[in-house]
């Protein structure tokens, strides 16, 4: 923005800060395209970026009296308070969305659904020891380091000293032994 720009813009938001609407229409078809695209950059959103761009406008009419021209131009008063404004509605639209997808997951949950879960998880793990139980020392080591463990076959691999292809091949005997001893029970 020009020097020229910059004091006419300076000048104008002089007269809405005392108060002169017909100023204020001046000064809002002076920077309402900047304050805008701003907006529209953080929000990402046409319809949203609208609304906000004329929140700021309203706000600047509230506190024009509370730019002063000896910390920055009005212009950088504005479009800051633009990006503010912007920053905020995203922080309240990521809130709003988690809190509908929390209220969503909550009225299709009954309330004994998390007892139910934890009983069936309890039952699965008893009877995963039992599958694995019947597995060979060899088997049971690398599946308990992998689901239990949470390690990785190159991981289990260089924790035991042996080959992935070894860990690998373990693993899968490992799963079809479970996988028939789940056929038989």
């Amino acid at each position: 923005m020009s020097n020229e720009r910059t004091e006419q813009l300076n000048a104008v938001m002089a007269r809405v800060a005392s108060g002169d609407e017909s100023s204020f229409a001046e000064l809002y078809d002076k920077v309402a395209g900047p304050v805008f695209g701003t907006v529209l950059k953080v929000i990402r959103s046409r319809e949203l970026a609208e609304e906000v761009t004329h929140d700021v406008f309203l706000e600047v009419w509230q506190k024009a009296r509370a730019w002063n021209p000896d910390r920055g131009s009005a212009a950088a008063f504005i479009l800051t308070m633009a990006r503010a404004r912007a920053i905020d509605r995203v922080r309240s639209e990521e809130s709003r969305k988690a809190r509908d997808e929390r209220v969503g997951r909550a009225a299709f949950e009954r309330p004994d659904d998390h007892v139910e879960r934890e009983v069936i998880a309890g039952m699965d793990v008893l009877h995963a020891r039992t599958l694995l139980s019947r597995l060979s020392e060899i088997q049971r080591e690398v599946v308990e380091l992998s689901f239990f463990g949470g390690f990785t076959q190159a991981a289990i691999s260089e924790r035991l000293g042996i080959p992935v292809g070894t860990v690998k091949s373990r693993m899968h005997s490992a799963l079809r032994a479970m996988r028939g001893a789940e056929e038989v029970t």
